[in-house]
């Protein structure tokens, strides 16, 4: 049995995935941005994030880097658990400190619906001054440049949550998307060009919108002014590493730390770095420090345990794992983990029931069906695998991994029922489609489909073909191969066969 992972340069790719499927291995820029944006969305789901997690964490999600610790005490918060208790936000002044004329501060934009041209899927900013009424009590002033959550968009207004969790309605016209908002803070950079602050806002709102040289000049602005919070050079760092800038993002994460040691934030995405550039010990030890601080964090649990397992020391993974999960038992990413380093040690009918746990969690969880079918594989379960990689692939058609693995299974099968040359061949085909006939392994798999069908002559000119982008071990395997397509025999199952 084959149990190579998908990526690398190998003979044949088939296995179990170990992310969402649309996301590859590549360069380090992609490698950290994914580990970061993980670590956000896990620790967002947490029922009590660590202190300053909030700003850090719901800014990423939105502008696919970790922007929100630039906010200061203008923040987004996570959605809060339980019925809004909405209130209604009035109109006090906007952000060129004009007055609302007449009852407008009571009923703000009645006369005018403003609808939005696309939807508000991330945090938005505050336009102008506004009061969040409850009948006649202000509960909560928001400030121009604030950034606000947006829980529901309806047909003529947002309900919003405020930087200290109260939740609201707002005009279409009071607020901006983060990633339009940076003329807001252009107008209160030119009332206080000194305030090193405003800049850390304006470059989340660079970020936001794809402006990431200006976003780092910001950044460098404001600590240039001497805005000496860690959160300035925590987020800097992220950037940095968002980009690619290994050495810089390492840099700013160390100043944040030796400004604020306390500071699990700065821990952990400085660990994320050293794991990406390939320092694990270094990463083991910053997770290590930050579980001290925060020993109820199932996401450092999971995170150290993603560095122990590149380390090697998958039962060091698996303990931090179930640690995870005992503090929070529907951890998905946590489940995902521990079902592969289970499969890495060959505990097939654990890794199984930790797949299911995540299909019960997520049904629509490709990654987890593909994996779970690859398990039952391993037990010779071949038609309960076969399920698995189809529904993987019905949820996920471009999802590359589980169309290798179910057009591999329809190939070699030894259950005649589940062994079909027909579907190998339309599977491989699609797998050759995706990777534009120019991967070895998919030109193999789809040379081994139509001799499984008996059909040699075609069996043997994809073969011929795969051995023009072979390397020189592959060139090797492909000679054996392509013998026995010419004396009319299928591939034999041993030739593919990886020592790990």
């Amino acid at each position: 049995m084959v149990t190579n992972l998908d990526g690398g340069r190998t003979t044949i790719r088939r296995g179990l995935g170990e992310t969402r499927p649309d996301l590859q291995r590549g360069t380090f820029e992609k490698s950290v941005k994914r580990t970061l944006h993980n670590q956000a969305a896990d620790m967002l789901a947490q029922p009590n994030p660590m202190p300053n997690q909030r700003f850090l964490l719901a800014s990423f999600l939105s502008a696919t880097a970790i922007i929100g610790a630039t906010m200061g005490g203008a923040g987004v918060l996570y959605a809060q658990d339980g019925p809004a208790k909405e209130a209604q936000a009035t109109r006090q002044s906007d952000d060129e400190g004009n007055q609302p004329a007449g009852n407008e501060d009571r009923q703000p934009d009645a006369h005018k619906v403003m609808r939005p041209s696309q939807a508000y899927l991330g945090p938005v900013v505050a336009k102008m001054q506004l009061n969040l009424m409850k009948g006649e009590q202000i509960l909560d002033t928001i400030h121009v440049g604030d950034l606000l959550t947006v829980l529901q968009q309806r047909e003529d207004s947002l309900v919003i949550q405020t930087h200290s969790g109260h939740k609201g309605a707002v005009g279409f016209g009071n607020v901006a998307p983060l990633a339009k908002s940076s003329p807001v803070y252009d107008r209160l950079i030119a009332r206080a060009p000194e305030d090193g602050r405003l800049y850390t806002l304006r470059a989340g709102a660079h970020y936001a919108a794809g402006e990431h040289e200006q976003a780092l000049e910001d950044y460098d602005r404001a600590i240039e002014l001497g805005y000496e919070e860690p959160h300035a050079y925590t987020s800097r760092g992220l950037f940095q590493a968002a980009m690619g800038r290994s050495a810089e993002a390492l840099a700013d994460f160390t100043k944040a730390i030796e400004l604020d040691d306390d500071d699990a934030v700065a821990l952990m995405n400085r660990a994320s770095v050293y794991l990406a550039t390939g320092k694990t010990d270094e990463a083991i030890e910053d997770y290590s420090t930050a579980i001290d601080l925060n020993p109820e964090s199932s996401v450092l649990y999971n995170q150290r345990a993603v560095a122990h397992k590149v380390s090697g020391d998958y039962k060091a993974a698996i303990k931090d794992y179930d640690r995870a999960l005992e503090i929070n038992e529907q951890d998905v990413t946590s489940l995902l983990g521990r079902g592969f380093m289970r499969f890495q040690l060959a505990q097939h009918e654990e890794a199984i029931k930790d797949f299911t746990s995540v299909v019960e969690l997520s049904p629509e969880n490709a990654v987890a069906l593909n994996n779970r079918g690859y398990n039952f594989q391993a037990l010779g379960r071949e038609s309960e695998a076969m399920e698995d990689f189809t529904k993987a692939i019905q949820l996920a058609p471009q999802y590359l991994l589980a169309i290798r693995n179910r057009a591999w299974l329809a190939t070699l099968a030894k259950d005649i029922a589940v062994q079909d040359p027909a579907i190998a061949i339309e599977t491989a085909t699609a797998a050759c489609e995706i990777t534009e006939y120019k991967d070895f392994s998919d030109l193999l798999l789809l040379a081994a489909a139509h001799a499984s069908a008996s059909e040699f002559e075609t069996a043997i000119g994809w073969q011929e073909k795969a051995s023009r982008v072979a390397d020189k071990q592959q060139l090797e395997l492909s000679k054996k191969v392509l013998k026995l397509y010419q004396d009319e025999k299928p591939i034999d199952p041993r030739l593919l066969e990886v020592k790990q």
